[in-house]
């Protein structure tokens, strides 16, 4: 995804599909293909322009704890980008989810800022730590509270893991196995 991909999606879906036709973005002014280039991009404030790169090492969305975490971001700049529609918050789980698109031209910003590697690290970290803090959980009453969690954040502790694989964090990997450990001892010892 590239600059101009960045704009036709925040034109047409931000601010109405005939402006992306147009070529009309605000007070009826007319951009060229060249001035249009993260025209959105560059109205976002630092603040907001550092979450949303940093959003895009998510995989489904993450809860406001782990997004404020991972990002350092403060809740008022999240509201302002859900505000803004550049971020959607579900309702019922409380989950912060970013549209594909955006996502896509965010992480290349997030390439170009240097930023890729530090913040696959504290995702990788979080989630890793997520896995192993969510063994109380799942060796106690309620397993299936804990086995939601899993699936809710599937795809980040994918990624986390991948990461930390690829960057021989093997101390948080084998952390987050001595979580999961003795439950897959438990069922397999309950077996014939």
């Amino acid at each position: 995804m590239d600059d101009n991909d960045f704009d036709r999606f925040c034109t047409r879906d931000l601010r109405g599909e005939h402006m992306a036709q147009s070529g009309s973005v605000g007070g009826g002014r007319d951009f060229s293909a060249g001035e249009t280039d993260s025209y959105s991009w560059k109205l976002l404030d630092q603040a907001a322009q550092e979450a949303l790169m940093q959003l895009a090492v998510f995989r489904g969305g993450g809860s406001r704890e782990a997004v404020q975490i991972i990002t350092g971001t403060s809740l008022q700049t999240l509201m302002r980008l859900v505000n803004k529609s550049l971020l959607a918050r579900d309702p019922e789980t409380g989950r912060y989810f970013c549209h594909t698109l955006l996502q896509q031209y965010a992480e290349n910003q997030l390439e170009q800022a240097g930023l890729t590697q530090k913040t696959h690290d504290r995702h990788s970290q979080y989630y890793l730590n997520f896995m192993y803090e969510r063994h109380t959980i799942l060796h106690g009453q309620n397993p299936l509270q804990a086995l939601d969690q899993f699936e809710a954040d599937m795809g980040n502790i994918r990624t986390a893991w991948s990461h930390a694989m690829d960057m021989k964090h093997y101390d948080l990997i084998q952390r987050a196995m001595t979580g999961l450990l003795p439950r897959v001892e438990n069922n397999s010892s309950a077996k014939p």
